[in-house]
């Protein structure tokens, strides 16, 4: 109730009008206490009787009243704080008496009169309308000599008046032959739906910028000229009409041969489209655009269907549609959101916005046109595996004959202006394809070259692989001085909903070339020198060397390779001039759009690092992914237990690392208050926890899911990936609950990245892949010659934080490849072996623990080979050293001689020599010391009734101290 008194009351004068009954919706919609006058006749009219008990019904309070009844007007005025008059022409100047009551009344703080036109002030037409206009323009000076405040509505037509016949006076239905067009047909006109000018009236009412002003209605997809509109209906009939131009002389004539009001609809066509009376002249001080005002306002214009609206770009142009206030369609396969989380996100996000759901799929051709029939505007955002696939679109749009326009999935070069090789040629030609085939039907089109996308090319800096900026070289294909365009894809979406009513855009290309945003490779790296304040070594790679390494790429690198090839060495987003017959820029049709500079973007990149929290991270492989988080800059956490946080041993490590600094938080996987505050902080969590407390992280999830904030969630995996090793035992235990938190995660629907780097060279590496180190003999599984893969754990580190912010790792596996066979691992002093082939599992079933699940892994790696079983499906997981080539990772053979050799002592013996101190596994160094030959110092110290174990080099000796 209290919410209702702050409303303003407002009373609608002609309520059971045309425009009056819309005005009174829309005034119940928006919240406000609602009067409606209506004279005694309309009590006794069915069809207004009828109307005005639904009002009543509504909670409109229904008034009887006239302007010939003053006592009764001026009590209904007194009852107001806004009267809108929607009182027909041929009372326009009773409005004298309405005036008259509001001054009376003294409490009317707004009045908007009867106009819902024209603007009469500005038409050029007042010695042929019969007074029409001289009316309301007499009306309003009364308004403003009474000092009255008030809002003129200068709406134009309305949707329902000459727009049916396509503007033929006489006829209800547009021409299927014939079309008269009058003048040159150029001048442009405006249409809006009553409902929507009612929407954007009662938007104004007590909003203090349209005060004593006009508001203009020219809704950007509903200006259009006479050869626009006969355009747009020759394209959905598919024919072409014969077109009769009648001059201006031939239409004056016509007016003053036929007698008044016969003549009027000519009037208002000369009015609007020979003299330009809708949109010849700009808004002035003296008005406010409607348009602008009120974004929000949801007016009638095209219904739009996107296709692929899920996807990397097709999210944009969904949600830029809704901002647009078009009725938005997006055509989704059956349980989608179900199988995907990720998508089930987009799709909760678009259910929020107001998007419909049309539930179909490419294959489905009748529920494609039926989709396709609801609605003006196609677009395609398919990704490249579904581009071939357009022409199912194309039968769909040519059987549903509704469409008025549509637009291929394309937003990246011009495929008619292009110059690739490879892989890029293929998805090119394609594209071609599908422009021919949309021509050959006749389909009004719209294509949309928008070159590079900011978010997934300008991170790099223009090379072709990483991700994140470059910190001390960058690869510069070719000299670096074509000129690439870059648009962020926000951007994409907005330029692209402008056009698509636009009749400057119809069968044309739309080019995006913001000046501010293209530059040559040579150019972008130095606005990051600028910015960061850093300089970068630049190599230059020509074109041969690139064209070589596009033939020698894997088949997924080579798309990649060869876009980036057509952009930066043939310079193909800018080696040519826009065609003004066939094309149009997009910056220049709408100077009003203001586009994220790549300037603004470097600026945030430089600046803006993801704060990230580690859970786990005083453990073996949590130290590592702390440390480089660290390392690379980002605002980095841990938690910690509060019994850990006073221990130099758990915490000691992170006091002076490299790079941002790293804070301590307390808390505790089983207490979920400390969880939330901790992840309420951070933008990305990183669970490292130990295999004791994989299962406790559904804990983690329930804190994500309450916080609603976090953009991925990494949980602890770092080994093998559990779905797709061989199930056996005792290792299917060990990496079932691992399982079981994939499935939570995907349940919950939060983002995330799963990294699967198999086996830690810290931890494998030094035992040869033993369960223990060797003494006097080596194990080998299988035949040696079965690869496992090996990853530093630094490396991890690096590569973790690397995928925990690349949008291409987003719900995805980050596998590592890095090959050693155990035969090859062994290669280096190995005299004896045995070797047990595939009793392993059983021998592994009656090891003692941990030693069991080593042994099974093992057999898994290198018996089975589930490290390389399977090929890596892109659309489910990337590979981790081709996304980012310039982590410069350690190799086996790099490890090995910096920090193992083996030794030896009599016999085959082991142990290690490090170039510098480290930290090793405890159980490995009390281990070594039980096996260690005589020709080293051994030492073990116990202090507080701690074994503290750590071990140095003296190598003049060679000797090992352990202490």
């Amino acid at each position: 109730m209290a919410e209702e008194e702050k409303k303003s009351r407002v009373l609608v004068i002609g309520a059971t009008g045309r425009m009056g009954q819309e005005l009174v919706k829309a005034s119940l919609v928006a919240g406000h206490p609602t009067f409606a006058v209506a004279r005694e006749s309309a009590f006794s009219v069915p069809h207004k009787s009828s109307l005005l008990r639904s009002f009543v019904d509504s909670g409109v309070t229904v008034l009887k009243a006239s302007p010939s009844d003053y006592a009764n007007l001026l009590g209904a005025v007194k009852q107001a704080d806004i009267v809108i008059s929607a009182l027909p022409a041929a009372q326009y100047l009773d409005q004298k008496i309405l005036i008259h009551t509001i001054k009376e009344a003294g409490c009317v703080r707004r009045f908007i009169p009867s106009e819902f036109g024209a603007d009469p002030d500005k038409v050029q037409i007042l010695d042929m309308d019969m007074g029409f206009y001289k009316k309301k323009a007499e009306i309003r000076r009364l308004i403003e000599s009474e000092g009255i405040p008030h809002t003129y509505i200068s709406c134009n037509f309305f949707m329902t008046y000459l727009l049916p016949s396509l503007v033929q006076p006489g006829s209800k239905i547009p021409p299927r032959d014939k079309v008269k067009i009058y003048g040159n047909g150029n001048s442009k006109a405006v249409f809006v739906k009553e409902s929507d000018v009612a929407a954007f009236t009662i938007s104004s009412i007590d909003d203090p910028r349209t005060l004593n002003k006009v508001l203009y209605l020219r809704p950007p997809g509903n200006v259009v000229s006479m050869n626009d509109l006969v355009d747009l209906w020759e394209m959905k009939i598919a024919k072409n009409l014969q077109k009769d131009y009648i001059p201006e002389e031939k239409l004056l004539k016509n007016i003053q041969d036929m007698p008044y009001p016969d003549n009027m609809e000519f009037v208002f066509i000369y009015s609007a489209f020979i003299k330009g009376d809708h949109t010849y002249f700009n808004i002035d001080e003296a008005g406010v655009d409607a348009i602008k005002l009120y974004p929000n306002v949801k007016y009638t214009t095209s219904r739009i269907l996107i296709i692929g609206g899920t996807g990397f770009v097709g999210k944009f142009i969904v949600m830029a549609s809704v901002r647009a206030g078009h009725p938005t369609f997006a055509l989704v396969r059956e349980g989608t959101a179900a199988s995907d989380p990720a998508k089930a996100k987009v799709h909760e996000d678009f259910k929020a916005a107001g998007v419909k759901f049309v539930y179909g799929d490419l294959n489905d051709h009748e529920g494609l046109v039926k989709a396709i029939k609801e609605v003006d505007v196609v677009i395609s955002a398919v990704g490249h595996d579904q581009i071939a696939d357009q022409p199912k679109i194309i039968a769909a749009i040519k059987e549903a004959g509704n469409v008025k326009r549509f637009l291929p999935a394309e937003f990246g070069n011009d495929v008619d202006n292009v110059h690739p090789v490879d892989a890029a040629k293929k998805i090119f030609d394609t594209k071609v394809k599908i422009r021919r085939a949309i021509e050959a039907e006749n389909i009004p089109y719209l294509y949309v070259v928008a070159n590079f996308t900011a978010s997934y090319f300008l991170p790099s800096l223009g090379e072709a692989g990483p991700w994140s900026p470059p910190t001390e070289k960058v690869v510069i294909m070719g000299d670096g001085n074509a000129k690439v365009i870059f648009n962020y894809e926000e951007d994409i979406g907005t330029f692209t909903m402008k056009a698509i009513d636009d009749p400057r855009t119809l069968n044309k290309t739309l080019y995006l070339r913001p000046a501010k945003n293209i530059y040559s490779q040579n150019e972008l790296i130095s606005l990051w020198e600028k910015k960061t304040g850093k300089k970068l070594e630049r190599i230059y790679v020509p074109e041969a060397e690139v064209l070589k390494q596009i033939r020698d790429a894997p088949e997924h690198r080579k798309l990649p390779l060869s876009i980036h090839h057509t952009a930066f060495v043939k310079g193909d987003h800018t080696n040519f001039e826009i065609d003004p017959a066939k094309g149009v820029e997009a910056t220049q049709l709408y100077p009003d759009v203001k586009y994220t500079t790549c300037s603004i973007v470097f600026l945030s990149m430089a600046s803006e690092k993801s704060k990230i929290l580690i859970i786990g991270g005083t453990g073996y492989i949590g130290k590592h992914i702390v440390a480089a988080s660290a390392k690379l800059g980002h605002p980095t956490f841990v938690l910690v237990r509060p019994s850990s946080a006073s221990d130099p041993s758990k915490i000691g490590f992170f006091q002076g690392l490299p790079g941002a600094e790293v804070k301590i938080l307390h808390g505790d996987l089983n207490d979920h208050a400390s969880l939330v505050s901790a992840i309420k902080q951070v933008d990305i969590v990183i669970s490292t926890v130990g295999g004791l407390q994989l299962a406790d992280q559904v804990n983690i999830i329930a804190a994500i899911k309450e916080t609603g904030n976090i953009k991925r969630f990494l949980p602890s995996e770092f080994g093998l990936d559990p779905e797709k090793v061989t199930k056996i035992e005792p290792a299917a235990s060990a990496l079932a609950p691992k399982l079981a938190i994939r499935q939570a995660i995907k349940a919950a629907g939060i983002p995330y990245t799963l990294v699967s780097n198999n086996y830690f060279a810290g931890y494998s590496l030094p035992t040869l892949a033993q369960a223990s180190p060797p003494i006097d003999k080596i194990t080998i599984f299988g035949d040696g010659n079965t690869k496992g893969v090996f990853v530093v754990e630094d490396d991890i580190g690096i590569y973790t934080i690397k995928a925990a912010n690349d949008p291409r790792t987003l719900n995805k596996t980050a596998p590592w490849l890095y090959l050693l066979s155990q035969r090859a691992h062994l290669s280096m002093g190995e005299e004896n072996r045995q070797n047990p082939r595939e009793d392993l599992p059983l021998r592994g079933r009656k090891a003692p623990l941990p030693f069991n699940i080593i042994l099974a892994l093992n057999y898994l790696v290198f018996v089975k080979g589930d490290c390389l079983s399977f090929e890596i499906d892109p659309s489910v997981a990337a590979e981790a050293t081709e996304l980012y080539p310039d982590v410069k990772y350690t190799t086996v053979e790099e490890y090995l001689s910096r920090v193992v050799s083996l030794v030896v002592y009599g016999g085959f013996s082991f142990c290690l020599v490090c170039e510098n101190d480290i930290r090793v596994n405890i159980n490995k160094i009390a281990y070594l010391a039980t096996i260690f030959k005589p020709k080293g110092t051994l030492k073990l110290i116990v202090r507080d009734d701690k074994l503290m174990l750590f071990f140095s080099i003296d190598r003049s000796n060679n000797e090992i101290g352990i202490s």
